[in-house]
C-alpha cells in the first residue's frame, strides 16, 4: 500500500489495489462524515495505477458530508486509472472540494482514463468538476445540479448530462415530466417518490434500523474480525453481518473474492455525531473508520446500507495539538512547583525557565 499512502484519502474503501478490478453494487451509504486531507469519498478514496472501479445500483444519502482537496462521492482520486463506471447511482450528499468535486473527483498522471456515467444523478452538484488532462468522460441519461467542468483539459465525449435544478429531480412525475428526469429510469432501476427517486433494490427498514421504537441496533466496537463465514466465491460469497466483519473485508479483500452484506451496518451511534459538521457529542468516543488499506475484491450490498463512516483528520489534528499543549502546561506546572517553593508567579524571571 505504499503508493496509496503517499496520497492520503479516506472512504469506506480507502484504496483500490493496483491492476485490480473492483465492483461495488446494491450498496447504500448514509450518516457519513469524511474530512480528510486530500481525498474524501463515501465509497472509494483512491484508485491505484491501472485499477478499474465499477459501481452499480448504489447511493449516498443526504446525511453524507465529504470535505477535502478532492471530494468525490463514489471515487475521490485516481492515478492512471483504467476505467471508472457508475451506473444507476445517485447522490444526495454534500461535497466540498477545494480542487475537484462531484460524483467523482480528481485524476492524475492520466493517459487512458475513461469515465462513464449512466442513469445517474447528483442532487447537490456536478457529475465531475475538475478532472485532469487526457481523460475521456461520457454520460448517458444522467442529471446534475451544477455544470460539469474539466479545468485540466480532458474531453467530455458524447455528453449526455442534463443540467437541471434540484426541484426538477423530485416528485411522482419525475419520469413522466419532460422537464424533469424522463430518461433516468431507462434500466427500470428507480422508483419515483414524492421527493427524490430511490433505487428499487434497497430493503425496507429492518429490525436493526435506528430511531422510533425499533430494536437497538448493533454498533461496531472498533475491532476487526479474525474470520468470516462463506467461501469467497460468487456463488457463495463471504458474508458480512456487522462492523467487525466489514472491517475484515475491507482490510483483506483480495482479487477475485466476493463479499456480501446480510444486514445494515452501523459503525457509530448515529445520534452522537452531527453529520453536517462532524461534531461529536461530549463524552462519546467516536469509531474512526480504517485507513491506509487497499481493496481488490467485489462487494455486494444486497440492498443494505452502511451507516456511520467517520474520518475527520481536522478533528484529530486539533485534538493532538490540544493534548500537546496540555502536556507542556503540565510540565511547566511541575517546573514551577519544584523550583519556586513559596515564591509567587510574579517573582519568576521567565528567562530562567527553559
Amino acid at each position: 500500500n505504499e503508493g496509496f499512502q503517499q496520497y492520503d484519502a479516506a472512504a469506506l474503501i480507502p484504496g483500490v489495489a493496483e491492476n485490480s478490478t473492483v465492483t461495488v453494487k446494491n450498496l447504500g451509504i448514509d450518516n457519513a462524515y469524511v474530512n480528510y486531507k486530500n481525498g474524501s469519498a463515501a465509497f472509494v478514496g483512491y484508485a491505484l495505477t491501472n485499477a478499474t472501479v465499477k459501481i452499480n445500483n448504489s447511493f449516498a444519502g443526504e446525511k453524507v458530508t465529504l470535505i477535502g482537496n478532492d471530494a468525490g462521492v463514489f471515487r475521490a482520486v485516481a492515478r492512471s486509472n483504467k476505467d471508472c463506471v457508475l451506473e444507476n447511482c445517485y447522490s444526495l450528499a454534500t461535497t466540498t472540494g477545494v480542487a475537484t468535486y462531484g460524483l467523482i473527483g480528481f485524476n492524475w498522471e492520466v493517459s487512458k482514463n475513461n469515465f462513464t456515467f449512466k442513469n445517474c444523478y447528483n442532487a447537490n452538484g456536478p457529475l465531475n468538476f475538475g478532472g485532469a488532462p487526457g481523460y475521456n468522460c461520457t454520460a448517458e441519461n444522467s442529471y446534475s445540479t451544477a455544470d460539469n467542468v474539466n479545468e485540466g483539459g480532458g474531453n467530455w465525449l458524447n455528453i449526455g448530462s442534463n443540467l437541471i435544478t434540484a426541484d426538477k429531480m423530485q416528485g411522482l412525475d419525475v419520469f413522466t415530466d419532460a422537464g424533469k428526469m424522463p430518461n433516468l429510469n431507462s434500466a427500470d432501476a428507480y422508483e419515483a417518490t414524492e421527493t427524490y427517486p430511490i433505487l428499487k433494490a434497497f430493503k425496507a427498514p429492518a429490525g436493526n434500523t435506528p430511531g422510533g421504537n425499533a430494536p437497538a441496533y448493533e454498533i461496531w466496537d472498533g475491532q476487526v474480525a479474525t474470520s468470516i463465514q462463506g467461501q469467497g466465491i460468487e456463488a457463495a460469497p463471504y458474508l458480512i453481518s456487522n462492523g467487525a466483519e466489514l472491517a475484515y473485508a475491507i482490510t483483506n479483500g483480495a482479487a477475485d473474492e466476493y463479499y456480501k452484506l446480510t444486514n445494515n451496518i452501523y459503525l457509530n451511534d448515529l445520534s452522537k455525531i452531527n453529520w453536517s459538521t462532524g461534531e461529536v457529542t461530549s463524552g462519546y468516543t467516536v469509531n474512526e473508520w480504517i485507513k491506509g488499506v487497499s481493496f481488490a475484491a467485489n462487494l455486494d450490498g444486497d440492498g443494505y446500507t452502511v451507516y456511520g463512516v467517520y474520518n475527520n483528520a481536522v478533528k484529530f489534528r486539533v485534538t493532538s495539538i490540544i493534548k500537546e499543549n496540555e502536556r507542556k502546561k503540565d510540565l511547566m506546572d511541575k517546573i514551577i512547583d519544584s523550583e519556586l517553593g513559596d515564591k509567587s508567579v510574579e517573582d519568576i524571571d521567565m528567562e530562567d525557565v527553559e
